[in-house]
């Protein structure tokens, strides 16, 4: 049998210890985008977070600085200790990386209460 009073608990203390840290990678381009071609760009980015790793970039959304072309990405990862943060924000890096990989996108995307900035090329 099942004490699912404490299994919640058990449960209710796993999430009690997860760490939250909001991440936020500024993309720049090295040559100037059209405001279309940086939408373009964002939405991509967008649909393989949310393709890839939903479930790891939580909450993932995107703005577009169309003067200055750059793209914002902002999102949040739980997890247990840093460690596993730091892994965490590695995939997210690999997911951002094979995107634009055509594009030579570099992407530092260390947890840390600053932006974390990177360049996208094209």
């Amino acid at each position: 049998m099942v004490d699912t009073e404490h299994d919640a608990l058990a449960m209710t203390a796993t999430e009690a210890r997860k760490r939250s840290v909001d991440a936020e990678v500024e993309l720049i381009a090295a040559v100037p985008r059209t405001p279309d071609q940086l939408e373009q760009d964002a939405f991509r980015l967008l649909d393989a977070l949310n393709t890839d790793v939903a479930d790891i970039a939580l909450g993932a959304t995107v703005a577009c600085n169309l003067e200055d072309s750059i793209i914002d990405l902002l999102f949040t990862v739980e997890a247990s200790s840093t460690a596993e943060i730091h892994r965490k924000m590695s995939v997210v890096s690999d997911i951002i990386e094979q995107t634009f990989a055509d594009d030579e996108v570099r992407a530092s995307t260390t947890p840390s209460d600053t932006s974390v900035h990177g360049a996208l090329c094209h």
